[in-house]
């Protein structure tokens, strides 16, 4: 990329008028001085003959140049000018790249976050359900002397997993009695857990996760309430089976008259 110069010098011992020459077309002149505009390409040595003429005669020298290599840095090409890419948990983000690098240099690829598993010039996230958020990772690429870096935008969209209900068993009683029925669940985001009934809420009472049934006489029979567990996003329910057995309740005599 620098300009080489060679500026030539002879004398004629007759003070004859001197033309100067090179041979080597790259190189511009102005009298006796030579201006070659090197390129990225023209790295390492070259040799041309400078003529000095005074019209009859001329005389010739050697002259070698040595143009040393300008490294120039690669070029990272990806996700274009957004410069970001979205996925959610339990997916995998994937980030592609390639790069140009105008020397023709071998190109090696690194990216600043451990969480991309690292193919060549393509990087991995698998992504856990713990990962939701906005990161910012920067990706290099490298001809082991020059770099060229991008910054990306990654955003880890949130999925909600539903809550889970543990099994309850069949329940059962007499009419009469006080049926109790505990719900227990559990969510693995951490959400706050709300409990409610499909049906038959009118003949349970509910305290937080337990529900109480009081039984009438009216109620012998299989019954299959629905309790339900929401987290705010999803609702779950679970089917409860209640076999309620009669209760003989003796006769009574009405007044005699």
């Amino acid at each position: 990329g620098d300009a080489a110069i060679v500026a030539a010098s002879a004398t004629d011992p007759d003070g004859d008028v001197l033309v100067y020459s090179i041979n080597d077309l790259r190189f511009t002149q102005n009298g006796n001085v030579f201006t070659w505009q090197t390129g990225y390409d023209d790295a390492g040595t070259h040799h041309f003959v400078v003529s000095a003429a005074d019209g009859d005669f001329s005389v010739s020298t050697t002259v070698s140049v040595d143009v040393v290599n300008t490294n120039r840095a690669p070029a990272l090409r990806g996700l274009g000018a957004a410069h970001s890419v979205a996925f959610a948990e339990n997916e995998k983000g994937v980030l592609e790249f390639n790069a140009s690098d105008p020397d023709g240099d071998a190109l090696t690829y690194s990216i600043n976050d451990s969480r991309f598993a690292q193919n060549g010039s393509t990087f991995v996230w698998q992504a856990g359900y713990n990962d939701a958020g906005d990161f910012g990772v920067m990706v290099s690429a490298s001809d082991g002397a020059l770099s060229d870096s991008v910054v990306y935008h990654v955003s880890v969209t949130d999925v909600n997993r539903l809550p889970t209900i543990d099994h309850i068993d069949v329940q059962g009683g007499k009419e009469g009695d006080h049926i109790i029925v505990t719900v227990t669940a559990s969510d693995s985001d951490g959400d706050a857990l709300q409990y409610g009934m499909i049906d038959y809420a009118s003949r349970f009472a509910q305290q937080d996760t337990v529900f109480t049934w009081a039984t009438g006489y009216e109620d012998a029979g299989n019954h299959d309430p629905q309790f339900t567990v929401s987290d705010g996003k999803s609702t779950i329910n679970q089917t409860v089976r209640i076999d309620i057995a009669n209760t003989n309740r003796a006769p009574r005599l009405n007044n005699l008259s």
